[in-house]
Parts: structure tokens; sequence; C-alpha cells
């Protein structure tokens, strides 16, 4: 049962995260996807995951922006 719960409170996550990223221009820093996300009055659930995003790396997609949250969220997930 808790492993049914973790899933969905994942996939409700990252449904949460597309949400506000939804129209986002890509390439994008992590410093423009948060600003977006508060724009748009993103949960703190979703601040927080964007708060872990490199600094330094431009992402080219919203999936570019899930693999780096879910490889943090899962760190035997490698890291590109």
């Amino acid at each position: 049962m808790l492993q049914a719960q973790a899933s969905t409170r994942t996939y409700d996550e990252r449904d949460e995260l597309d949400r506000h990223l939804a129209g986002a221009h890509f390439p994008a820093s992590a410093e423009s996807l948060m600003a977006r996300a508060l724009h748009r009055q993103a949960p703190s659930s979703v601040l927080w995951q964007l708060n872990r995003l490199p600094r330094q790396r431009q992402f080219h997609s919203p999936e570019d922006v899930r693999d780096f949250v879910d490889a943090a969220a899962h760190p035997t997930l490698s890291l590109r």
C-alpha cells in the first residue's frame, strides 16, 4: 500500500510541475523556470523541486527538467 501511495504522490508532483512549466520557453535556466513558477503561484512542492536544479545548466524541454527532478529524488538514477 505504501508503494502505491508513493507512486501516486510522484505522479501528482510531476503533473503539478508540468502544469507550472506549461508555456515556458526553452532552453531555460533554473532561475527563469523558478521565476515562471513563482509568477504562476506554484505550490512550495514545485518550488522546492525547481530549487534543486543546477544553476549553471540550460534545460531544453520540460522532459529535461523532469529528468533532473527525478534523478534528484532517486539518487540511483544518473544525471546527464
